[in-house]
């Protein structure tokens, strides 16, 4: 069941369920709202809870095909690693981000380690080489979406910051010929990258499924960072009540904000 799940069931999840780049995103976005993905039972990122060798994980060193069915080997996955590698640093993931600190959310190794362009061959065994690099291209971008939300926004308690960034996205993904604004982070700039190079030769109808999806995996980071920030209010209002029975007062209503 998806709320049992663990962040490195994600690869075998895709293979066995995805078909396509919507479904996907699906998926992805079902991993990264499941409570196992989010807590901190698992070796994780230095900086996040994702599995640091989650594409260890998924291949051999001699990058045959794995126990989980897929299509492993692809002569073209050194290519597509190489293009995501580079396709992640135009975009800016491993550009200091001023609420950690000036630190990066993730370097060049956590993206290589990561694997998506594996996990990408192996949903997709028949792709192109350019499909595969824009497949390889939304999960990385999908995984980082939820890794800022939880490390920059949930971490911080920042839900109106979590929901500003969400409002704005849609904006990168316009159904017609609109133009974007400029993007001011990571998110957006590869957001709109991908938007562009994917919707080329999609109608309209495929093009709403797509933003429909994306926002999906969107909207579940933002309702992450809410509901941690409600849980968080109820359990200090949990606690002045306590103190309120043990000391005979009432809360004020500022002491439970």
């Amino acid at each position: 069941m998806i709320e049992t799940m663990s962040a490195a069931d994600v690869a075998p999840m895709l293979y066995a369920h995805a078909d396509g780049l919507i479904d996907q995103l699906g998926v992805l976005a079902c991993a990264t709202g499941s409570p196992d993905w989010q807590s901190d039972g698992h070796t994780g990122h230095p900086r996040s809870n994702l599995p640091v060798n989650k594409g260890a994980a998924l291949v051999e060193p001699t990058r045959e095909p794995t126990g989980f069915g897929a299509t492993a080997a692809s002569p073209r996955l050194d290519s597509v690693r190489d293009a995501l590698l580079a396709w992640g640093q135009e975009v800016g993931f491993h550009q200091p981000v001023p609420e950690l600190g000036g630190v990066a959310l993730w370097t060049p190794d956590d993206l290589r380690q990561f694997d998506f362009a594996q996990c990408s061959a192996a949903t997709n065994p028949d792709a192109t080489t350019e499909e595969l690099e824009i497949s390889a291209a939304w999960l990385a971008w999908g995984t980082y979406l939820d890794d800022y939300y939880r490390q920059v926004f949930d971490r911080r308690r920042d839900v109106a910051g979590a929901t500003a960034q969400s409002a704005r996205l849609p904006e990168f993904m316009p159904l017609d010929d609109q133009a974007t604004p400029p993007p001011v982070n990571a998110m957006e700039r590869g957001l709109a990258d991908l938007w562009r190079r994917t919707t080329n030769e999609l109608d309209a109808t495929q093009r709403l499924e797509l933003r429909t999806s994306v926002m999906s995996l969107i909207e579940g980071c933002e309702w992450d960072v809410a509901d941690d920030a409600a849980d968080l209010r109820a359990t200090g209002s949990e606690c002045c009540a306590a103190s309120s029975n043990a000391t005979g007062t009432r809360p004020s209503a500022r002491s439970t904000i």
